[in-house]
């Protein structure tokens, strides 16, 4: 089943589509065979720092479930506008992306932060264009990519002392399904085990409707339960503060930031 992110729907109703033309006719299966990628300029727009600094992206319109990383998604937006509006937050900070895609926050974190590492799974062309993604807009920069599967049940020495050493970690629309989200939180109990750690989880809470009619969010509210029992643990002798982020913040890139999109920051502190 193929399934589309809504940044496609955001950019044509917009533009009637004129974003999405592929500005290099040899993009198509350069990076991957198999789905037909396109190449889109995103500017950030109205941010002193980065006046009309643009980020290039080559991406799908469309995919298989399980090559949504292919995708940008409006999460990812979310977590890029946060990074622009507290800056502070990252500066001198050595970042890990989790479920990184096509490296859009990875990269709008590397503008501000020390060192990212920006993380997904070895899965089809993703770490590719992960990887392509990155060195085009911050060639021989701050930012790389390594390899981090949730359903691993110990990180590898390739990624274990970034771990742990990183002072911030981030995720943006990273759960989709019951098994993927259990899974993700348990990637994130193991790396909050290193300590130290600020979380920030952006999700889009998304409605469906159910065979009576009535808008339900499955997934949102499975993501909702781990949460919960996530903040209920006490990890080295610390407790969890789990947080839910205003996203009245300002806009730096042109999406549809509709009320369903979430923000989420997890601490440790000390009892």
């Amino acid at each position: 089943m193929a399934v589309s992110s809504e940044v496609k729907e955001d950019y044509f109703l917009s533009t009637i589509g004129a974003v999405f033309e592929n500005e290099n006719e040899n993009s198509e299966s350069d990076i991957n065979d198999d789905l037909s990628t396109v190449e889109t300029v995103f500017e950030i727009q109205d941010c002193v720092e980065f006046p009309k600094k643009k980020i290039v992206l080559k991406h799908t319109l469309s995919s298989s479930v399980d090559m949504v990383g292919l995708q940008v998604w409006r999460g990812a937006f979310l977590l890029a506008d946060f990074i622009l509006h507290h800056q502070h937050i990252f500066k001198d900070k050595l970042v890990v992306e989790l479920a990184g895609g096509t490296g859009f926050t990875a990269i709008v974190a590397g503008l501000v932060a020390k060192q990212v590492i920006s993380t997904d799974v070895d899965r089809g062309n993703i770490l590719s264009l992960l990887s392509s993604n990155l060195e085009k807009n911050l060639p021989g920069g701050n930012v790389e990519c390594r390899e981090l599967d949730f359903f691993w049940d110990a990180f590898p020495d390739s990624i274990s002392s970034e771990l742990r050493d990183s002072d911030v970690i981030l995720a943006a629309d990273v759960v989709y399904d019951k098994n993927i989200t259990r899974h993700f939180f348990k990637t994130v109990q193991n790396i909050l085990n290193f300590g130290g750690k600020t979380i920030f989880i952006a999700i889009e809470r998304r409605l469906w409707t159910d065979n009576h009619g009535n808008l339900v969010a499955p997934n949102f509210d499975i993501f909702k339960e781990h949460l919960e029992e996530l903040s209920n643990l006490q990890i080295n002798e610390s407790e969890l503060l789990v947080e839910e982020l205003k996203t009245d913040f300002p806009k730096y890139f042109e999406y549809n930031r509709v009320p369903e999109l979430t923000l989420w920051k997890i601490v440790l502190a000390k009892l």
